[in-house]
């Protein structure tokens, strides 16, 4: 999706489930259906616009890097192997994005799917 954020204002992407899209953009946000209706958005309006780009399948989305959200954090260790998609088999489409943080010095889950990911 190509929206704004809603604290910043600030144009961004978002990946997350297609079937839980309606659940994370209630309320504050609006679909639009060309692209070109997302430029006049700015701070103050009533409904932030979100454009859906592209649909993918999660499989597609295993092995690309992605932006690091927390800038000031770095990865103790395989800095090169962090900020990636890797798949975990306990991510589910029932609740919040379809895509989760892992961490793996916090969890068991997390450790063995980072353990599996690493080439």
């Amino acid at each position: 999706m190509e929206t704004y954020n809603q604290y910043t204002f600030e144009p961004m992407n978002v990946i997350l489930a297609k079937n839980l899209v309606g659940k994370q953009f209630a309320g504050k946000y609006i679909e639009v259906k060309e692209k070109s209706d997302l430029i006049g958005f700015k701070e103050g309006d009533k409904k932030i616009p979100f454009y859906q780009v592209k649909e993918f399948k999660g499989k597609d989305l295993i092995g690309i890097k992605y932006e690091q959200l927390l800038p000031y954090v770095l990865p103790y260790e395989n800095a090169e192997n962090a900020f990636r998609v890797i798949s975990g088999d306990f991510v589910t489409t029932e609740d919040g994005t379809g895509i989760v943080h892992t961490a793996p010095t916090f969890g068991a889950d997390d450790a063995m799917v980072a353990k599996q990911a690493v080439p």
